[in-house]
């Protein structure tokens, strides 16, 4: 795959705030899946399948803090029912938010190196969303629309946005045009 190839599928598939389902390298251990709903964006809502092919360098970190990983040592946290109204992550939601998504890493030693030594294109992206950090090295991106199923667990993660009226004296602000409620 050409550096242009990938930044097309990149845009038309983007990640930014997509749900991230599942990641690892498949049964077969060459390449590296992702499984995301697509929630946002210029792809069509539903369940894709982003095999990263010839992936032959992964990374993943936690993007937590320290503190936070320390709150979320509880195993009541990794079953949402039980750990929903805990104080830590609640890992138990089973998908992680694709914020603010992923980028191509240009330029990259490391998919230089693979370039030289194997005699075809590498490139390296970084993924982020609020529980990981992946960085992958790999050759090809297949991207296959696998479901057009919104998944009801992560539906009922999202709380409504309530919009309410506030006093903006209370907060220290200055009432535009003399309306002391505010509303957004």
């Amino acid at each position: 795959m050409k550096a242009e190839d990938l930044r097309k599928a990149m845009k038309a598939f983007d990640l930014f705030d997509g749900a991230l389902l599942f990641h690892s390298y498949t049964r077969y251990m060459r390449d590296y899946e992702l499984i995301v709903e697509n929630h946002v964006g210029p792809a069509e809502r539903g369940t894709y399948s982003y095999l990263f092919r010839y992936c032959v360098e992964s990374n993943v970190s936690t993007t937590l803090s320290a503190m936070t990983y320390r709150k979320s040592l509880d195993n009541r946290l990794i079953v949402y029912e039980t750990g929903k109204d805990l104080d830590g992550y609640v890992w138990g939601v089973h998908w992680s938010l694709l914020y603010p998504g992923w980028k191509r890493v240009s330029p990259s030693e490391k998919a230089a190196k693979w370039e030289r030594e194997i005699g075809i294109d590498f490139h390296e992206v970084s993924i982020q969303s609020n529980a990981y950090n992946i960085t992958l090295v790999f050759s090809d991106l297949v991207i296959t629309r696998r479901s057009d199923h919104i998944n009801s667990e992560i539906n009922r993660v999202f709380i409504p946005l309530q919009l309410r009226p506030f006093s903006a004296a209370k907060v220290g602000m200055t009432p535009i045009n003399g309306d002391e409620q505010l509303r957004y």
